[in-house]
């Protein structure tokens, strides 16, 4: 089950309403401070409650007439799992209801919504489930059968014989929320422990494997003893492992005195220091990794929904990067929401999970807003709200892929992410900048080149891309940074390089899968489009070309520049991301894996 919607209205910042659109492992919120970021994510606990606080209402929001504010909906997608165990729960209960004759007309509305989810769940269709929280209305779950939409309450009859409310309870996924911290301590008895005085010290006994022997580790013997040293090495190797700036520095003792257990740090000074007195960095980043262990109790959760306020915000800029990598490690199997104000904490080379919070100014405009593309014209919108710009050399890597739009950062973002393990591609020095449209190339290697910026430039093979191409590399010549300058086209992968773009690289099936979906959700159309078609329409035009332009044949959109090339690369991701490795085949004569081989070595993704 994955949360991938919160609708907001009157709560808090939120006046107006507000569609909060929540990724399927990692989403990050940035903007400046009192503009909201807070707010959304606590809205996210509220799954997990049963009613709003006295504070809760926006206290600047005019309430509409007839509508109970604040309000919350929280819409979940359910997988094949998801919709046996509802099956099950259900059919538990139809024991429970009296006979036809004896059913008053509540135990016939509770049946009757029983009986549509069996069939349609049964009947392996799609579904959704609904979680709505209102001022004045008891807390809902509404089952929403796809793609027919129909709702069916599972929350009437809770508390009777033939009610699945338990269930329900225990159903929905647990968030956990977190607070910026550096509540590392130096010793804690037994009883602090078995009471959770401290979920930091809680998480470093389980990251130390030995939680479940924690009893044993205050005894005064020789096994004892032994468990104790085998902790310590543990606890010292997982540390190096993800904290980078303590590569071969940090090594842990525990020790057993006065009825208390210690930690100690040693460096490789051999100088022995208590956690206290570590660099305020270092407690945060551990506080955040010992305490969200100690709430999940395992090294290894999964389905939790994790939320962290400014997890970052203590870190120097390589720690950041190390909490990032934690992050989106915990995000595989979980979902994990996180605000910052940080550029060393948001994901580039994922753009897709990253929005911005800002509040409205204008006349009309009022309350916190979200902009859920901030990576369009090279992340402007974040640039502007840091004051970051295109000279700020530290935004960058050493050596930077720099391509025409922000689609064909996307698509190969998501190439080099999925076939990363394959290559063995390091993806943390990765950098690749957009010109948001291919006119903009030729400023921004000037620019860049003016840095001393290394660079390889990719363009389309097409009559476009050629003439780019060429101004870029008269522009090199002419600031005498040649050395600096690579050029790639499209078309070097393929053995007819004529009229390619990143589209025609791209696995054909997932592609097509992208666009129909584009079709489906965002122009509102049952049309489907087959390989044929594409194939019939391209002619000796690139693959992104022709695709516009059959939009507008068949009559979806007016013009091709219509045709969000941004958001069918955002599908392409999700699906690129989900498929099987299965599903790959011949992987080595695909041009898409071997332009993935090719950046590796070229950008240096060692």
């Amino acid at each position: 089950m994955k949360l991938k919607q919160i609708v907001l209205e009157g709560f808090r910042s939120i006046q107006e309403p507000l569609n909060f659109w929540i990724k399927p492992q990692v989403t990050c919120l940035v903007g400046a401070n009192e503009h909201g970021k807070s707010n959304l994510l606590e809205s996210v606990t509220y799954l997990n409650f049963n009613e709003f606080q006295p504070d809760d209402t926006s206290i600047s929001y005019r309430r509409p007439k007839g509508k109970d504010i604040p309000y919350l909906e929280f819409i979940l997608d359910l997988n094949s799992d998801d919709l046996g165990a509802i099956i099950e729960a259900i059919e538990s209960k139809l024991g429970a209801f009296p006979s036809e004759i004896e059913m008053d007309t509540q135990a016939k509305g509770v049946k009757a919504n029983y009986d549509s989810v069996l069939i349609h769940a049964k009947n392996g269709g799609s579904a959704e489930l609904r979680v709505i929280l209102s001022e004045k209305s008891v807390k809902r779950i509404i089952y929403k059968a796809l793609p027919q939409g129909k709702n069916y309450s599972l929350t009437y009859g809770s508390s009777q014989p033939y009610g699945i409310g338990d269930f329900l309870k225990g159903f929905l996924p647990k968030v956990v929320f977190f607070e910026a911290s550096n509540e590392l301590i130096d010793s804690i008895t037994l009883a602090q422990l078995n009471a959770r005085a401290n979920l930091e010290f809680e998480g470093l006994l389980k990251l130390a494997g030995v939680w479940d022997k924690k009893e044993e580790l205050f005894e005064n013997s020789t096994s004892a003893f032994t468990l104790r040293v085998k902790a310590q090495r543990q606890l010292t190797r997982k540390v190096r492992g993800i904290w980078s700036q303590g590569k071969k520095t940090h090594t842990f003792h525990l020790r057993v005195e006065d009825g208390s257990l210690y930690v100690t740090i040693e460096d490789k000074t051999g100088t022995f220091d208590t956690p206290t007195k570590r660099s305020l960095g270092f407690r945060s980043f551990f506080s955040f990794y010992l305490a969200l262990y100690a709430e999940a109790s395992t090294l290894d959760p999964e389905g939790f929904i994790f939320v962290f306020d400014e997890p970052g915000i203590h870190l120097h800029p390589q720690g950041q990067k190390d909490l990032l990598k934690e992050i989106k490690k915990v995000g595989l199997n979980n979902q994990v929401l996180y605000s910052t104000h940080s550029p060393f904490m948001v994901d580039r080379n994922d753009p897709t999970r990253t929005s911005l919070v800002y509040k409205g100014i204008d006349k009309g405009d009022k309350g916190t807003k979200i902009i859920q593309k901030p990576y369009g014209n090279n992340w402007s919108s974040l640039r502007s709200l840091w004051g970051i710009t295109m000279n700020d050399s530290f935004f960058y890597s050493d050596k930077s892929l720099l391509v025409e739009g922000t689609s064909d950062r996307i698509y190969i973002s998501a190439l080099l992410k999925k076939f990363s393990e394959r290559l063995s591609i390091n993806l943390n020095s990765l950098s690749i900048i957009d010109a948001d449209r291919r006119e903009e190339m030729f400023a921004l290697v000037r620019i860049l080149l003016a840095e001393d910026r290394k660079l390889i430039a990719l363009v389309d093979t097409d009559s476009g891309g050629d003439a780019i191409l060429k101004k870029i590399n008269e522009t090199a010549k002419k600031m005498k940074k040649q050395t600096l300058l690579e050029t790639l086209r499209i078309g070097d992968f393929f053995k007819t390089s004529k009229d390619k773009s990143i589209e025609d690289i791209l696995p054909r099936d997932l592609y097509l899968a992208a666009l129909n979906e584009y079709i489906k959700e965002i122009l509102g159309s049952k049309l489907v489009i087959n390989n044929r078609e594409l194939t019939t329409a391209q002619g000796s035009n690139t693959l992104g070309f022709v695709t516009g332009d059959l939009l507008v044949t068949k009559g979806l959109i007016t013009r091709r520049e219509d045709f969000s090339k941004t958001t069918t690369a955002d599908f392409f991701n999700k699906f690129l991301q989900n498929a099987p490795t299965s599903q790959f085949v011949d992987l080595e004569n695909q041009p898409y894996f071997l332009f993935c081989a090719v950046l590796k070595e070229k950008l240096g993704l060692d």
